[in-house]
C-alpha cells in the first residue's frame, strides 16, 4: 500500500500518460522513437531548423532513439530539408510512410473516385490537385503557391489513370469547405489546415496510422512514442501515441488533447522538451 502511494507521487506530473497505458519502468515513462510535424513544429517560420534542434535529435538519435518527421507534405519536402539522415518519415498526412526510402505503408484514393472529386472541385472555381509519388497533377501553377514543388503538370483531371495519395484545394472560407464535404464518398475524409488548405485522403491514411506501421517495423510500441504538432491533422497522432506534446503556437484545439505544451516552433520548443523531460536512455525525468 505505501509502494502503491509513493508510486502515483512519482507519477502525478506524467497521470495522462499513465492512462494511456505507456510502459513504465522503474516509475518513469520510456521513450524509443521521436516523430513531430514539420510546418510550425520543427520548422521555424522560414522553413529552416536551427542548429541546435538537429544536433538535439541527433544526439538522440546516436543513442538508439528513431527519429521521424511526420508531415501533410509530400515527397517534395526533402529538398526543404537539411543534410540529417531521419530514421524514417511520413508523408502526405500518413497515406505513405518510409523506413529510409522504403516503403513501409501506403494508402491510396482509387483513381475513379479521385477523378470524380477533382473535375467537380475544379468546375466549382477551387483550386485543385492531387499528387501521387513525387508528382503533383494540377489545374493551376503550384510552383507559385509553393516554391518547393518542381515536377508538376497542369491538367484538366478528365485523363487520370492513377490512384493518387491525396488530393488538396485551396479554400476561402466555409462555403467552399461545405461544398468539398459534399463531395467525399465513404472511406475517405478531409483535413483543413490553418492556411485554408483541404487535404483529401483515405480513410486509413493519417499521420498515426501510419506512425504506428512505422513504430511497428522497428518493434517499437506506440505507447514508447513522443510526438509533437501543431495543426489539427496532428491530433491523432498526439491523442494516441505515448506522449502528445503541442507546440506553444499550436491551435487551441490541439493544446486541449496534448500531454504536455512544449516552447514554440520559433524557440527550439522540440529539442528543449526533450532535453528537460527525456534522457538519453529513453526514462521520463521529472
Amino acid at each position: 500500500m505505501h509502494f502503491l502511494f509513493i508510486l502515483c507521487i512519482i507519477n502525478m506530473r506524467s497521470i495522462n500518460i499513465a492512462n494511456k497505458m505507456i510502459v513504465i519502468t522503474g516509475g518513469y515513462a520510456m521513450v524509443k522513437m521521436i516523430v513531430m510535424d514539420l510546418d510550425c513544429s520543427l520548422f521555424r517560420d522560414d522553413k529552416s531548423i536551427s542548429d541546435f534542434t538537429l544536433k538535439t535529435l541527433s544526439k538522440y538519435q546516436s543513442n538508439g532513439f528513431k527519429v521521424a518527421y511526420a508531415t501533410a507534405r509530400g515527397s517534395s519536402v526533402k529538398v526543404m530539408l537539411p543534410d540529417y539522415n531521419f530514421s524514417g518519415y511520413v508523408l502526405m498526412n500518413g497515406a505513405a510512410a518510409f523506413n529510409g526510402d522504403s516503403y513501409v505503408y501506403k494508402k491510396r484514393v482509387s483513381m475513379d473516385i479521385a477523378r470524380d472529386i477533382l473535375l467537380k472541385s475544379s468546375s466549382y472555381g477551387l483550386k485543385t490537385a492531387a499528387v501521387t509519388g513525387d508528382k503533383h497533377f494540377a489545374d493551376f501553377d503550384v510552383n507559385k503557391e509553393w516554391g518547393n514543388i518542381k515536377n508538376y503538370e497542369i491538367v484538366d483531371f478528365s485523363n487520370l489513370e492513377e490512384d493518387v495519395e491525396k488530393l488538396y484545394m485551396v479554400v476561402s472560407g466555409n462555403e467552399d469547405v461545405k461544398f468539398l464535404e459534399s463531395l467525399i464518398p465513404e472511406g475517405l475524409y478531409m483535413t483543413v489546415s490553418r492556411d485554408n488548405l483541404a487535404q483529401i485522403m483515405n480513410e486509413e491514411a493519417t499521420k498515426f496510422k501510419a506512425i504506428s506501421k512505422l513504430a511497428d517495423f522497428w518493434n517499437i510500441d506506440v505507447s514508447e512514442v513522443v510526438a509533437f504538432g501543431d495543426d489539427l491533422n496532428d491530433l491523432d497522432m498526439l491523442k494516441n501515441c505515448g506522449v502528445g506534446v503541442a507546440m506553444e503556437n499550436a491551435l487551441d484545439e490541439v493544446k486541449k488533447v496534448a500531454d504536455y505544451i512544449c516552447g514554440s516552433n520559433e524557440n527550439d520548443g522540440i529539442a528543449n522538451w526533450l532535453i528537460e523531460n527525456i534522457d538519453l536512455e529513453g526514462n521520463f525525468l521529472i
